[in-house]
């Protein structure tokens, strides 16, 4: 576990202490993770675990950073690669499928149905990491659209991202996105990577709701597009 990790730990201890009506909010989450009632998916991207099951800390953890997409605090986008990770020991093959982002070309259409393509192009690096790091980088020139169901949607120019492959606890994606305000993963058993932003240092500070979005259940949840038909 990480310095940050630990961190987010004890900031979750303050607010049961300060707040003891969320300790029935977080069972519920963890209640709803172990269900299955949201998206695997969409977990998959937030965080994955080696071996089946979560704890309250988990579940508080998936339960800010859930509250903070559905609000519109952090926005995401998914890119299509075509091939899922392998394992964090074969660097060289991970490398190798991350080389597919370079390869890729966009296309909109426009307003007259003319199809044009996009100038935006994508690369990422992989060296595998630790606890105390993360796996490899993302960056991107052109633009990217990000958005979230029910919000307003915001292109960004550039950006690099730390990446995440693999399994990675909710609370170490909350504690990168709190230091980092950005994050890419690229879930073990997917083919997408996510890309998760955090739009305004201003909006988002974790355990700093006193209630967790509940009507807003990506059971259904839609992947957001690149750019609109």
């Amino acid at each position: 576990m990480s310095v940050w990790e630990d961190g987010l730990r004890e900031q979750l201890n303050r607010q049961l202490a300060e707040q003891p009506m969320m300790s029935a909010v977080y069972s519920q989450a963890l209640s709803n993770l172990e269900a299955g009632y949201y998206d695997e998916r969409y977990t998959g991207a937030l965080g994955q675990k080696f071996f089946k099951g979560s704890d309250i800390y988990e579940a508080a953890a998936f339960a800010n950073l859930h509250t903070a997409i559905a609000n519109g605090q952090i926005l995401y986008t998914t890119i299509n690669i075509g091939v899922k990770p392998t394992e964090d020991k074969q660097d060289i093959l991970m490398a190798q499928r991350l080389d597919t982002l370079a390869n890729l070309r966009f296309y909109s259409r426009d307003h007259d149905g003319a199809t044009r393509e996009e100038l935006l192009r994508l690369r990422a690096t992989f060296h595998g990491g630790s606890q105390a790091d993360h796996d490899g980088q993302f960056e991107w020139t052109g633009p990217l659209e990000f958005g979230v169901k029910g919000k307003r949607k915001v292109t960004m120019l550039s950006g690099a991202f730390p990446l995440e492959v693999g399994y990675i606890p909710f609370a170490r994606s909350l504690a990168l996105l709190s230091r980092l305000r950005c994050l890419a993963r690229w879930p073990y058993g997917q083919d997408d990577m996510w890309l998760f932003s955090v739009i305004d240092d201003n909006l988002w500070t974790p355990f700093a709701h006193r209630e967790i979005c509940k009507e807003w259940n990506p059971a259904d949840y839609k992947q957001q597009a690149l750019f609109a038909a």
